[in-house]
């Protein structure tokens, strides 16, 4: 804890990124103050790129309950790192999206939320997630699909059959309502009150 609040307390003061990577990169691991490092990591932007490989690793075996609601920190903290340097995070990103693990599939999709346009290759992963079998996959996929806008255009089908789902599931009814937002910020349709 003592050396996650001396690099906060350095970056804060100094705005210099490099003495506190190593210490940051250290934490990720810690099971108390690891998402408190990648929160930070992820604030520091495209400094923190010499992290993202770390970062991915961790997407792979960091458990998160219900990533579709609440990602994982190491999520938000690649997605706000691919904003400022995209080559660095988002082929990463691609490869996890067919991961074999639905958890981990759901965290890189969570990470495209915070990467939009620029994670356009991710689409064609993206359009095979929406169709598992898991419904928080799918709203996961369709989420992600909303950041991109314009550039899922290639997506518009497989949402399309999503959006007019039924059911009396609520969370079947959660991905369909997810699926239209995709749609409409595809579309670039602004919303009317």
């Amino acid at each position: 804890m003592e050396r996650h609040a001396a690099a906060v307390a350095w970056w804060s003061v100094t705005r210099e990124a490099e003495p506190v990577m190593p210490v940051l990169i250290g934490l990720l691991g810690d099971p108390e103050v690891g998402w408190r490092a990648a929160h930070l990591l992820g604030q520091l932007g495209a400094a923190a790129a010499p992290a993202v490989p770390v970062l991915l690793e961790l997407l792979e075996t960091e458990a998160t309950h219900r990533p579709s609601r609440t990602p994982s920190m190491t999520a938000v903290a690649l997605g706000k790192i691919g904003m400022e340097s995209p080559e660095r995070v988002v082929p990463g990103i691609v490869r996890l999206l067919g991961h074999a693990h639905t958890d981990v599939r759901q965290n890189a999709a969570a990470a495209v939320q915070g990467l939009g346009p620029a994670a356009a290759t991710a689409v064609p992963a993206l359009v095979a997630m929406l169709r598992a079998g898991d419904p928080e996959e799918r709203m996961t996929a369709a989420n992600a699909l909303a950041a991109l806008g314009p550039a899922a255009l290639e997506a518009e089908v497989a949402l399309d059959e999503l959006a007019r789902a039924t059911s009396g599931d609520v969370l079947v009814g959660h991905v369909a309502s997810s699926a239209r937002e995709a749609l409409r910020r595809i579309r670039n349709v602004a919303v009317t009150p």
